[in-house]
């Protein structure tokens, strides 16, 4: 078998908490068949033990490196932390870079040379240049679940005062450095066709970028569900955009509202956004089963104030067959048609008025709810395009 040298920047496993990481070890398992890998990973403390099961599974070699947060390395780690001019853009911590750098030679001494080295996720992008040293003859592979100068620039341009000029920087330096190691890979792979025009927009060879089909969860649409007068968010709550675009909507459209309650389904839900509980707004924390919640809500609001990529929560509200309303970050990388395959809201007055016409025409509930969960059949098949990927490397390394 052809060897894989996988680098990662959060461990693979299979009841892994958030979006990117569930696509990581779909397409894991799927290369595992194919190739002999090799990973190098990270992970916050404990999260090996959930990894190390499944990888044994798949016989995978990898190497667990655990995130430790001893004096030490907050010390080594100060630099990468708050200087704005970080070689690594503050993506990177110094200490992982070490150890990456350390894990890399270690595997040279060994003799061990792959065919083709993965880099998942930017942040092991930025190590592109110091990995090649060791393996100039390697198919170098990158996979984007973001493009990350997008999310940058759209974080300088919400900031002010000092904020917004430390931002700046940042977001210079990842567009230079990105869009630089990029061009020295030979595969890019990124998760919806939004990104791969970006890219091409920004001089990256178009003919070495891949799209790939993100992994999400396929939810049941269920024809005899009883629809209330509920609203329904979902996400990682722990995550900034995710808590702070569900305040907004409850200060700016919630209450407004008489008569509807606003669920925010999602793990580890903000100290900011407990605040807001009520008997309007219910924040629920982990559930092991989402499907009742999306069963009995009127509708999906993903008001989403920031973020990069397609929205995996999105996708999974699609296919549950409810409305979806959401703006242009909500639908970035999806390609649904407004008003037939979902509701496009940009102001509060949008999401309020678009809220009261389904709660008052259950008929065009089900009209807009079944028109996304077919283009959601149509557009994402994740089988097939994890037979591409593996057909394209093969085709490369022949």
């Amino acid at each position: 078998m052809k060897k894989m040298l996988l680098i990662s920047a959060y461990v693979p496993y299979a009841t892994v908490p958030h979006a990117g990481g569930k696509t990581h070890f779909y397409y894991l398992k799927q290369f595992s068949k194919e190739f002999d890998i090799k990973l190098i990973t990270f992970s916050s403390l404990n999260e090996s033990k959930k990894a190390a099961p499944d990888l044994d599974k798949l016989n995978i070699d990898y190497t667990i490196i655990e995130r430790k947060y001893t004096r030490r390395e907050k010390i080594l780690n100060v630099e990468s932390t708050f200087n704005p001019f970080n070689r690594n853009c503050r993506m990177v911590s110094n200490t992982d870079q070490l150890d990456i750098l350390d894990e890399v030679k270690k595997c040279k001494k060994s003799g061990y040379y792959p065919d083709v080295v993965l880099l998942e996720w930017t942040q092991m992008l930025l190590a592109c240049h110091q990995i090649k040293k060791y393996f100039p003859k390697a198919k170098v592979i990158v996979s984007e679940h973001d493009v990350s100068f997008l999310a940058y620039e759209r974080k300088y341009l919400q900031a002010a005062g000092i904020q917004r000029a430390v931002n700046h920087i940042d977001y210079k330096s990842i567009l230079r450095k990105e869009k630089k190691y990029l061009r020295q890979s030979d595969l890019i792979l990124v998760h919806n066709d939004k990104d791969r025009a970006l890219l091409e927009q920004n001089d990256i060879d178009k003919n070495k970028i891949q799209t790939i089909v993100p992994f999400f969860s396929m939810l049941k649409s269920n024809p005899n569900r009883k629809i209330s007068k509920n609203l329904l968010f979902f996400g990682d709550m722990s995550r900034k955009e995710n808590y702070l675009s569900a305040i907004w909507f409850i200060e700016n459209v919630l209450n407004k509202l008489d008569g509807f309650t606003f669920t925010i389904l999602g793990n580890k839900p903000n100290n900011e956004l407990k605040k807001y509980v009520s008997d309007k707004v219910i924040v629920t924390g982990f559930v092991d089963d989402i499907q009742p919640y999306f069963d009995e809500a009127l509708c999906f609001v993903s008001p989403l104030i920031r973020g990069g990529g397609i929205k995996v929560k999105v996708l999974e509200a699609f296919t549950a067959g409810l409305p979806v309303l959401t703006n242009s970050v909500g639908i970035e990388g999806i390609p649904a048609v407004n008003n037939k395959d979902y509701i496009h809201c940009e102001t509060a007055d949008e999401y309020y008025q678009s809220i009261c016409s389904l709660s008052n025409d259950l008929s065009l509930v089900e009209y807009i709810g079944k028109n996304g969960s077919a283009m959601i059949d149509g557009c994402f098949n994740r089988e097939q395009s994890s037979k591409n990927v593996i057909a394209r490397l093969n085709k490369m390394l022949a």
